[in-house]
């Protein structure tokens, strides 16, 4: 991302490779509403959390809100085709890209978006559920926060 680009960091997930990259997500995929509407629980809470996908109820494209969580239909288009257009459309927001998918990770970071690998943002998910479930677990410890900020690509506004 360039350095002009501020305000908070936007997360474009291609949910059809998300899905697939998980166990119990991919158990769902012969039901892709099922399997969508699974990942779209996981990420509610988490604010500006795109969930973009491929084709969409009757085909048309369209973004509605389900819990927290932006639901991207891509309607005719591909989901990376819709990704790609939201970073054109945005180019001066901080972006970052959930894929495995090489083409769609080199398109983005053209278009100045940073990326998370599938695994890594499962990890993020399942440490963020455990940590939500653990009465004893305070702060996340200062290393962690620092490889997330790095990942997503946060500035510490105390170190200005």
């Amino acid at each position: 991302m360039t350095a002009d680009r501020r305000g908070p960091v936007h997360t474009l997930v291609d949910a059809h490779n998300l899905i697939h990259a998980d166990a119990g997500l991919r158990a769902l995929a012969g039901d892709p509403a099922a399997a969508r509407a699974a990942l779209a629980r996981r990420l509610d809470g988490t604010a500006r959390m795109h969930l973009v996908c491929d084709g969409g109820p009757g085909g048309i494209a369209r973004t509605v809100l389900q819990g927290t969580v932006i639901m991207v239909y891509s309607g005719t288009a591909s989901a990376d085709d819709a990704i790609v257009r939201w970073l054109r459309e945005r180019a001066d927001a901080r972006a970052v890209v959930v894929s495995d998918d090489r083409e769609l990770i080199a398109r983005a970071r053209s278009l100045g978006a940073r990326e998370v690998r599938c695994r890594l943002f499962l990890r993020g998910l399942q440490a963020r559920g455990e940590a939500a479930n653990d009465p004893r677990r305070g702060p996340p410890p200062a290393h962690e926060v620092e490889m997330w900020m790095k990942t997503f690509g946060i500035e510490d506004e105390e170190a200005r």
